[in-house]
Order: C-alpha cells, then structure tokens, then sequence
C-alpha cells in the first residue's frame, strides 16, 4: 500500500496534472509536493530542504500555492529544496524521505530537444530508489 507519494511540481500544467491523478489514484495518507529552487535563487545551501513557511521567496511560494487539496484522511504537505540539478535534488529528497512512490509530469520533449535539453523525469525513473509514475 502506498502511504506516501512525493509529486515534484514546477508550476507547469504537467505538473499539475500529476498532482490531481496522484491524490485521485493513490489512497495515501500523505502527499508531498515538493519545488526544487535554484541555489543563485536562495541564499540556502544546495541539499538544504526548507519548511515552506520559513521561505520568502515569492516566485516559488507561488509555484507551491497552486498545489493543496481537501481530502479527507490525506495531509498535503508543501516542500521546496534547493539544488542545481532538478533530477538530482528530486532523488536526494527521496534517498532523504520516507516516500514511497514518486508521481511527476511528464513535458513530453521529443527529439533533439529532449537531447539538449535533458528529462528531469527520465532521470528521476532511472534513479528513483523508490517506483516513479511519470503523467503524460
């Protein structure tokens, strides 16, 4: 049984959907949503994860407050960490949680763009101690 699902979110409309199949999909007690920030956006070290009422960084609050729900039964806990590599921070969150199950959008990048660009969810699935559901 799932107990507790992680959901990476960066603000997108993938992001948000991922969110909505996580909390219709899964019977979770919990469900955190987590936002890495990028160290030059924060004074807080790389690897730091911060309770989001301490943080007065306005961009990322924003991205965050787009992402609660009411469910009875459920708490909805509202992260961000601070790393270089969104992949990489999303893994060390994980290694550092006790989540079970990662939920995470998909941006659907084909191509050379997803060459250059990389897949923050492609490296997460191959990484992940934990089982990854990518939302298309």
């Amino acid at each position: 049984m799932v107990e507790h699902v992680l959901v990476p979110v960066d603000g997108s409309p993938g992001s948000k959907k991922a969110f909505e199949w996580a909390l219709d999909e899964f019977d979770a007690q919990r469900v955190t949503v987590l936002h890495v920030v990028h160290p030059s956006d924060t004074s807080r070290d790389e690897g730091e994860t911060v309770d989001v009422a301490k943080v007065l960084m306005s961009g990322a609050v924003d991205v965050l407050d787009g992402f609660d729900a009411e469910r009875e039964g459920v708490g909805i806990e509202r992260k961000l960490t601070v790393g270089r590599n969104e992949g990489d921070a999303i893994v060390r969150y994980v290694k550092d949680s006790d989540a079970d199950t990662v939920v995470m959008g998909s941006h659907g990048r084909t191509g050379v763009s997803r060459v250059v660009l990389g897949s923050v969810a492609e490296n997460v699935v191959r990484r992940s101690p934990v089982p990854v559901v990518v939302v298309r």
